[in-house]
């Protein structure tokens, strides 16, 4: 599925002072974002890095959307703080946006055409089954670029363990 601009701004503007340029770079990589991080400010990096996954034919872009926002949708600030009223304000426009965009967010990550499938229609197990199934290329070629992209991603945590030490 393509991902608009205006839908990666709004996620791109909420999750950008949530966490560091490290961490959320760590997110995008878990979540399945494709190639390296873009050039740019804090915010402009997430809402690019989202964009271009969104016009990548070979990657779930709904999945990778829904990993990265998944944790700031699922847990909440404690009820009643200040932090909790900015964070259902940040979760309204997200929502908004989604809907606007004709999708809607389910616990768990999941991103789905509004109308799809109803979350209280799918037991949990199967919540799980359907959330954690990967795309799979139908042909030879995309399945080994994947392959080549996915080692650089795969190398990440043992290249950051090898300037830690060195450092």
């Amino acid at each position: 599925m393509r991902l608009s601009r205006s839908l990666c701004k709004v996620v791109g503007d909420v999750i950008a002072n949530t966490a560091s340029h490290a961490a959320l770079e760590s997110l995008f990589f878990s979540a399945g974002a494709p190639g390296e991080p873009p050039q740019g400010s804090h915010g402009t990096k997430w809402k690019d890095w989202l964009y271009l996954t969104g016009q990548d034919k070979e990657v779930d872009s709904l999945s990778v959307l829904g990993g990265v926002i998944e944790e700031f949708m699922d847990l909440p600030p404690k009820q009643g703080s200040p932090e909790f009223f900015e964070w259902s304000e940040k979760r309204e426009r997200v929502e908004a946006a989604l809907h606007d965009n004709g999708f809607r967010y389910y616990r768990f990550g999941r991103i789905l055409p509004l109308g799809h499938i109803p979350a209280d229609d799918i037991p949990y197990e199967e919540t799980l089954r359907i959330s954690q199934q990967p795309v799979i290329p139908h042909k030879v070629e995309a399945l080994l670029e994947r392959l080549v992209r996915g080692l650089q991603r795969a190398m990440h945590p043992s290249l950051t363990e090898e300037k830690e030490v060195k450092t």
